[in-house]
């Protein structure tokens, strides 16, 4: 529920017009404030005031003060727990504080603020003393790093390389039998229809090359979506590349070969099958909508599927083999770089939501440490990123907009009181308190 939509259930509940689903929507919002008071027409109007007047800042003063709410009420407990059974009631304690954080963090939501719930994860044995702590401000101490954008380079199998961004739309080349056309942030390969093929005198004319293969390339701080010739979707995130052939026609495959991550919406065809190879894994399609992670930096090359069904091997296994794993809905197979593409799949289940993210336009880190995070952050932003010192191996996670600025980023993740940022130029320093 978003802010506007939240303020006109509080207008119509004040007006005494809402049905039975908008009710159950205001009590399930209400119930998750966790004020233990009914609700009723003069909290609705209170509320409306305060969303009403609400400056710029509101919204994390409301979340501050609830944290700062359970850090007064988890020293409260901690005072009078000095009982022989200590231990236990204070593991119980902060599970309550965990779903308390879980409930603000459901109400920023609620709210439309774009801040990410964050807390650290950690083998310790204590790990209840080593929750994230948010510092009192969240002001960015420094401002460096937008966010990434629509914008990409196109190199064509006849050797012209195009610049695509929003800024350039319409028909930007022909290619065989096929129209580029770019518009907003998407490349589109569309078919030429019998009078545009008589007449391919156009200056854009990039050639009739139907052999050897394109190259869609974006830079870190760069997205794009394309669409092949089969009508096949592909989501192109930063710092990475895909290479395709000019023309599917009489090829028996329909071979791609992916370098950093792309998200798969594939146009099915069992008499030409549609495969993604990376430096580690082999991907085939039936019928599929998958995501495909194969930076070099990463430690795990990582296949996951949202619809449909693939087969996945390795990429030194040049046939089909026992190593060949196939994948069900919600299933994610993972190599390890180091293997060099003979090494074992391994397949688990996965939070697809998590994994597709970065192409709904915001992060989500899930129990990672700050070196996976980091390097997202360095892609997104095109920031150098050193560690200075030995670094805390705990884990977060947490949700934000990816077009946020870096320095809220980093600031909410300082907040924890794990790590601290220095910027020199455009190089990001991590390091310990």
């Amino acid at each position: 529920m978003d802010q506007s939509t939240l303020i006109t259930l509080l207008t119509k509940y004040q007006q005494g017009t809402c049905n039975t689903e908008e009710l159950q929507q205001i009590d399930t919002w209400y119930a998750g404030l966790d004020t233990n008071t009914a609700f009723d027409k003069q909290k609705a109007s209170r509320f409306l005031q305060q969303l009403d007047h609400a400056d710029a800042d509101f919204e994390q003063r409301l979340y501050l003060d609830f944290l700062n709410k359970l850090q007064q009420e988890k020293e409260s407990e901690t005072s009078s727990s000095i009982t022989d059974n200590l231990e236990q009631q204070r593991i119980s304690h902060h599970k309550q504080f965990f779903k308390k954080l879980k409930i603000a963090c459901s109400i920023i939501a609620i709210l439309g603020l774009s801040l990410w719930a964050l807390r650290t994860l950690t083998d310790h044995k204590d790990f209840e003393n080593q929750t994230a702590k948010l510092a009192d401000s969240l002001q960015p101490a420094f401002q460096i790093g937008m966010p990434g954008q629509n914008r990409a380079i196109l190199k064509l199998a006849g050797g012209q390389t195009i610049i695509l961004d929003t800024l350039q739309n319409g028909l930007i080349a022909t290619q065989g039998g096929m129209q580029l056309i770019n518009k907003a942030g998407t490349l589109n390969f569309a078919t030429l229809t019998k009078e545009e093929k008589q007449n391919k005198t156009n200056q854009k004319d990039a050639g009739a090359a139907l052999t050897g293969n394109n190259i869609l390339q974006t830079a870190p701080g760069e997205q794009y979506k394309l669409i092949l010739p089969d009508g096949t979707k592909v989501w192109l995130n930063a710092a990475s590349s895909l290479e395709f052939p000019a023309s599917f026609a009489h090829l028996k495959t329909r071979t791609v070969k992916l370098e950093g991550e792309a998200y798969f919406e594939v146009v099915h065809n069992s008499n030409q099958p549609f495969t993604v190879q990376t430096a580690h894994q082999t991907i085939e399609d039936i019928g599929t909508a998958f995501n495909v992670s194969a930076y070099k930096d990463d430690p795990f090359t990582k296949t996951t599927l949202l619809e449909g069904a693939v087969q996945v091997r390795n990429t030194a296994s040049r046939q089909i083999t026992t190593k060949t794993r196939s994948l069900v809905p919600g299933q994610q197979a993972s190599s390890s770089n180091a293997d060099m593409g003979s090494g074992d799949l391994k397949v688990t289940r996965i939070d697809t939501d998590g994994v597709i993210a970065w192409k709904n336009g915001y992060f989500q880190f899930e129990g990672e440490d700050i070196y996976a995070i980091m390097r997202r952050v360095s892609r997104w932003y095109k920031v150098q990123v050193v560690y200075d010192g030995p670094i805390p191996k705990s884990r977060m996670e947490g949700s934000m907009s990816r077009f946020e600025r870096v320095s809220k980023v980093l600031n909410i993740i300082e907040k924890t009181g794990l790590f601290e940022f220095k910027t020199v130029g455009n190089t990001i320093h991590v390091s310990a308190p």
